[in-house]
């Protein structure tokens, strides 16, 4: 195992039914754990009565994907449906597609042949017209040879060994090397770019002096003569999270004794205090995780309304929608003492029950008022579609990018998309309003979306926001 890799997980895109692609199939899985990467492939994860059409979904959108070229390769509709997904997914320069040349005939004439083998077979036609919803089968052959142009045409015009004629493992070797060592520049970029965000905004709390810096010194054992960016940059770049939301709750809890009798100056306090806690909170999303998810989430905030996330605690989604925008995830205390979410006070659990034959009016009406905060609805979808829009957008705006949430489960995140006004919805409010569900099971290649007890975490950020209360107990 190599102990400098980072442990993330890449898929497979083959011809799953024949020997040379299943051997190449099993060598690459061997090279791969050697790497700390999973290899995710179909019949891995799936079973009888899966969909086979989310698995090729799943796989079309991930990061990282190794394509096995072969000549077969494109004479299925199922793996040219793969490849012309995988091409047309947005930010595709921000994935990282490796083909793997498996058979000798693999070269660049294989164009031609394609081509050929696809007039003469119109069943193949059919099923990828089927499959990428679009019954001109002109067009269809036009995606797949932009597709072709631009993921397989560049690798077959430099020299690329087939593993038929050449060392089979040394060459996997290489593309499993050169997959790894190019996620995880990716990834500590992207770690270093969200530290310097964060750093700068703890700095510049930290330059209102109401968090005293000298006590900061002391519980984080810094040289007392170090300037507020070192103490800065101290907090930001502190893997344990938890860790240092205890030592701000330590810090203003002494204050609070200092500042009884000056009530503005500790509700300045506290409020930087709470202001920092959010920006480390964003700190504590795995960034192996970040990675596989970061597109997925911009796609859905840039077309959707609705998606779904594995999470320990629904009520770390703040931190990830956060995450996203850059934000400092912004926390209260609910009637039981628990950290809950706060989105303009509209984020939370959106009541229904989606066992009743809900109507489209009673859905609309119960997010107008949530919305609204009025008892009053319009009659007509129309005008309940454009209250909840002209309100969500209006939210967006004073959140400065932030999107009004709701929490609902499986069920009812089905039933809000099964319903005829949702396509429209979706086309008016994607980015302004989401309908998340934290109710699935983590996959077991993927990682924690935190790198900590999410419920644990929440609990130090509701230590913190009990303070308000004037709670004075010793958190050392």
């Amino acid at each position: 195992m190599d102990e400098t890799a980072v442990n993330i997980h890449a898929f497979v895109s083959y011809r799953h039914n024949r020997p040379p692609d299943i051997q190449t199939r099993d060598k690459l899985e061997e090279l791969c754990a050697g790497k700390s990467i999973s290899l995710i492939y179909d019949e891995k994860v799936t079973s009888e009565g899966d969909s086979l059409i989310t698995f090729m979904e799943d796989l079309t959108a991930a990061r990282c994907v190794f394509l096995f070229l072969s000549a077969a390769y494109f004479q299925s509709a199922y793996t040219l449906y793969e490849l012309v997904s995988i091409h047309e997914q947005p930010d595709l320069d921000r994935h990282f597609v490796h083909p793997v040349r498996v058979t000798a005939d693999m070269v660049t004439y294989q164009r031609t042949a394609m081509e050929t083998y696809w007039q003469e077979h119109e069943a193949v036609r059919n099923e990828l017209s089927r499959l990428l919803k679009q019954p001109d089968h002109a067009l269809v052959w036009q995606r797949v040879v932009v597709a072709w142009d631009a993921l397989v045409f560049p690798f077959l015009d430099t020299l690329q060994p087939a593993l038929e004629e050449g060392d089979a493992d040394a060459i996997l070797q290489k593309r499993v090397g050169d997959m790894q060592q190019s996620v995880k520049v990716a990834i500590a970029e992207t770690t270093k770019r969200l530290h310097e965000k964060v750093k700068s905004e703890i700095g510049r709390i930290l330059g209102n002096q109401y968090i005293p810096g000298n006590k900061l010194k002391r519980e984080l054992r810094l040289d007392p003569s170090i300037e507020t960016q070192a103490i800065a940059q101290r907090l930001a770049e502190e893997p344990d999270v938890g860790q240092a939301i205890a030592v701000i709750t330590r810090v203003v809890q002494t204050q609070a004794k200092l500042l009884a009798a000056k009530p503005e100056q500790w509700d300045e306090c506290l409020s930087d205090a709470e202001q920092l806690c959010g920006w480390l909170l964003i700190n504590s999303v795995d960034p192996v995780w970040w990675f596989h998810n970061e597109l997925k989430m911009q796609r859905a905030a840039r077309g959707g309304i609705s998606h779904a996330f594995s999470l320990g605690d629904p009520a770390y989604i703040e931190v990830i929608i956060s995450r996203s925008i850059l934000q400092a995830a912004r926390y209260d205390l609910n009637e039981y003492g628990k950290a809950k979410p706060v989105a303009e006070n509209h984020d939370g659990t959106l009541l229904f029950d989606a066992t009743e034959d809900a109507t489209d009016e009673l859905l609309l009406a119960r997010l107008y008022k949530r919305l609204h905060r009025s008892p009053r609805v319009p009659s007509q979808v129309a005008e309940l579609l454009e209250g909840i829009y002209s309100r969500a957008y209006s939210f967006y705006r004073t959140g400065q990018g932030k999107p009004v949430y709701y929490l609902v489960t499986q069920e009812q995140l089905e039933l809000l998309e099964s319903r005829s006004w949702f396509a429209e919805a979706q086309k008016k409010l994607a980015g302004y309003l989401q309908f998340i569900c934290c109710d699935l099971q983590c996959q077991p290649y993927e990682q924690p979306a935190c790198r900590e007890d999410q419920t644990l975490l929440l609990d130090q950020v509701a230590l913190l926001l009990s303070l308000r209360n004037g709670e004075e107990n010793s958190y050392a």
